[in-house]
């Protein structure tokens, strides 16, 4: 499937692949801050969104397939490995 957000997403969502994407923005910031036109601000946060947005969608889609079935042992562990690496590495 091709996503007009994030298309060069990972098949699955992984705490490492967040926290590389949110240190290649945060690094950004700073040519942003330097350019004399909002261009660099607007593509920085239009990509930030983007990523927020994967991550959070990611994330509901997680809980819904649990909540369908929560005897699901495969359901569960990616709900936890969801709440305890993916979503800490994209608060920080």
């Amino acid at each position: 499937m091709t996503f007009k957000h994030l298309p060069d997403r990972p098949q699955s969502l992984t705490a490492e692949y967040v926290m590389l994407r949110y240190k290649a923005l945060t690094d950004r910031i700073a040519t942003a801050e330097a350019a004399e036109s909002s261009d660099g601000w607007q593509a920085l946060f239009g990509d930030w969104n983007a990523l927020k947005s994967y991550v959070g969608s990611e994330g509901n889609r997680i809980h819904y397939a649990q909540s369908r079935d929560m005897a699901d042992p495969t359901w569960e562990a990616a709900n936890k490995y969801f709440r305890e690496a993916v979503q800490p590495a994209s608060d920080d």
